[in-house]
């Protein structure tokens, strides 16, 4: 199944995208041209003008998809506005801005939130122009490279497809299981990863196939179960939360692509699901990550160790969970109101430093030996930044991330104009990305990829090289499992 009928002619679609180019660079152009007109507010009125603008993004790109006759769960327009720019920076910012409410509450300041509320302003200002380059990029058609490349298309083995799978899974969980842990360093353990994680996509394409129907079904309902399980084991061994989060995520997700809504009795069931996993069940995972993430603590000790801290802190049933997944959820605004505090004074801009570092990690090591390790590196840049420091709450939690978002990496690189100009290109690689694998590629062999990519990525350089690596082992994989031979 693909979507690539529109219900608008390319004349009136063309028509319809000019303004939606230019009006966004326009307003763009002009808040870099008048910075004051963000900058000077008040902390509260820009948090907030972020998070209207943000959402008024989102309900356009809704709009755009739908007049495309697209599926908006699936165009970046929408959800990428929806989860990275409303979510993660509108509602980002006011967790900065109230920090002072729960830090009271909860006697702690994870990242020394009040510490950047005075930098809330210059960082809506970035914010909001990344945003409106961003869209004014996904609104430039890219119809025409996408046209040449070739689309995920071939015959399905529907009855041998899930009993390979099946068979891949402990080689799968024993990837993740390396790459999560401290033995797996620079390449090895990105590689390791990447096969890892694509136990994600074969979950998916499962989900896919029970909601699509299928002549199959147990098998697939086997392997959905065995994805769940393993995963969810495998995370609770090296004390990792991501894995329960996806779960959700993907099983949300899948079905609001293929049937694109969800049932009243589906939402009910995922909304007293999902309060009583933000307010019981994460906040002692938070715990339990904190007491494993070394690796140093057993297993039986750190659930002990956790679940005393636990009852002493959660006692009751608070919104204390509800602060501490939206923490969690919230990092990038985070990561630019830190950034910009030290870029250009006292750390100059980087000039396509970090850009150039990222991408080198294409270039095999045999080839390149001096080649810098990304982990290392973007730590450095997050050090400096103020992000990493003796006092950040749970600072062991944030140990192997990529510590940086888009925003932030276009900012310290070439500054202001920075964001706008390579924001719009950001725009078109998501277009591009997502031409390609939904509305050039069969469904049930795109969306799998474009899901679990999406979620996986952060920074747009860090993007570009995992999909490139991605598209090379995840197709490869998935046609080789999958095809009718």
């Amino acid at each position: 199944m693909a979507l690539n009928t529109l219900d608008l002619s390319p004349a009136r679609q063309q028509q319809l995208a000019l303004p939606r180019i230019v009006v966004p660079l326009v307003i763009a152009a002009l808040l870099l041209l008048l910075p004051m007109l963000v900058t000077d507010l008040s902390e509260w009125t820009a948090a907030w003008l972020t998070v209207i603008c943000m959402v008024t993004l989102t309900v356009l790109g809704f709009r755009q998809s739908q007049e495309a006759g697209e599926n908006p769960w699936m165009s970046p327009a929408f959800i990428n506005f929806l989860y990275v720019f409303s979510l993660q920076y509108g509602v980002g910012l006011l967790f900065i801005q109230y920090a002072d409410l729960f830090v009271d509450y909860m006697d702690w300041d994870p990242l020394g939130l009040i510490d950047l509320r005075a930098g809330v302003p210059r960082s809506s200002w970035l914010i909001i122009v990344g945003a409106l380059g961003t869209y004014a990029g996904l609104m430039i058609s890219v119809s025409k490279i996408t046209c040449r490349l070739p689309g995920l298309r071939w015959l399905e083995d529907a009855r041998r497809f899930p009993f390979r799978a099946l068979l891949l899974f402990p080689l799968i969980f024993a990837d993740y299981a390396y790459s999560v842990s401290d033995l797996a360093l620079g390449e090895i353990q990105q590689t390791a990863y990447l096969i890892g994680t694509f136990g994600f996509v074969l979950l998916v394409c499962g989900i896919m196939r029970i909601l699509e129907g299928t002549p199959h079904p147990l098998i697939w309902r086997t392997l959905i179960a065995v994805a769940v399980l393993g995963y969810i084991a495998v995370g609770f061994v090296f004390g990792a939360r991501g894995p329960w989060m996806m779960m959700v995520i993907f099983f949300a997700w899948g079905t609001l692509v293929v049937r694109r809504r969800i049932s009243m009795r589906s939402l009910a069931v995922l909304g007293i699901g999902g309060l009583l996993f933000i307010v019981i069940v994460f906040p002692w995972l938070s715990f339990y990550k904190y007491f494993r993430s070394s690796g140093a603590t057993p297993i039986p000790q750190a659930i002990e160790w956790a679940t005393e801290d636990y009852q002493k802190e959660f006692g009751e049933l608070k919104a204390v969970g509800l602060i501490e997944f939206l923490r969690s959820m919230t990092y990038q605004a985070t990561y630019v109101s830190s950034y910009q505090a030290t870029t250009p004074e006292p750390h100059p801009y980087l000039w396509g430093e970090s850009a150039w570092v990222i991408l080198s990690t294409v270039i095999p090591r045999f080839i390149n030996p001096d080649k810098a390790n990304v982990l290392e590196y973007v730590q450095r840049l997050a050090y400096q930044a103020g992000l990493y420091t003796d006092a950040t709450y749970f600072e062991l939690e944030t140990r192997g991330a990529i510590s940086i978002d888009p925003v932030s990496e276009f900012y310290i690189n070439f500054g202001p104009w920075g964001v706008l100009v390579l924001s719009v290109l950001q725009g078109i690689y998501l277009r591009l990305r997502y031409e390609w694998l939904i509305l050039r590629s069969e469904l049930r062999f795109g969306f799998p990829i474009y899901a679990v990519g999406f979620v996986s990525a952060s920074s747009l350089w860090q993007m570009f090289v995992l999909d490139i690596k991605n598209w090379f082992i995840w197709t490869i994989l998935l046609w080789l499992l999958s095809r009718r031979s």
